[in-house]
């Protein structure tokens, strides 16, 4: 889960959105918090994993609700528009191929996709944990994926960046797509 510093933040950023979309969105407790609490109305929540292979949670009936919506899609697939798009701890897999490593050549379609999927002057948020947490946890290869993705983003020439850090060790990003 994320801080309550982040969380914040994310509450913040996602004042005002009519039609939200969590990328990377896990079990999707965090979807289903943000509704029941009223920070969103709607939002739609993605995962390219297996369902069947999640833990089993309180919220388990909430894809039956017509405000939040569950689905095993790969954010490549996405084609509605959004106010407001955030990814918490998933941006930086984006970029992996079918093998999980690094593919610089897919920073194009996916600085392509998400310009096409946000509505104009709208926003992304995108929440990084800590590059120094990877590295003491002998996960070397998503550690480069941390930083190759933060590097990735100072080339996004469709996006205003906004860097928000959070501590030393996490990052936050906004992006505005441009008008």
């Amino acid at each position: 889960m994320i801080s309550k510093e982040v969380f914040g933040l994310l509450k913040e950023f996602l004042e005002n959105g009519e039609k939200v979309l969590e990328v990377g969105c896990g079990t999707g407790k965090l979807s289903a918090v943000l509704l029941y609490q009223g920070i969103v109305k709607s939002i739609d929540a993605i995962n390219d994993e297996d369902w069947s292979t999640k833990p089993k949670w309180k919220f388990q009936d909430c894809n039956k609700r017509d405000n939040l919506h569950f689905e095993n899609k790969k954010f490549s697939e996405v084609t509605e528009k959004y106010d407001r798009i955030f990814f918490i701890n998933s941006f930086q897999f984006l970029f992996d191929d079918n093998a999980g490593n690094l593919d610089a050549d897919r920073v194009e379609q996916v600085e392509e996709k998400l310009h096409d999927i946000l509505l104009p002057g709208e926003k992304a948020f995108i929440y990084i944990t800590s590059f120094a947490w990877f590295k003491q946890n002998d996960k070397p290869m998503v550690a480069e994926k941390v930083l190759f993705s933060t590097d990735v983003l100072e080339h996004f020439t469709k996006f205003d960046l906004d860097w928000y850090f959070t501590s030393e060790d996490d990052m936050v990003i906004g992006l505005t797509k441009r008008v």
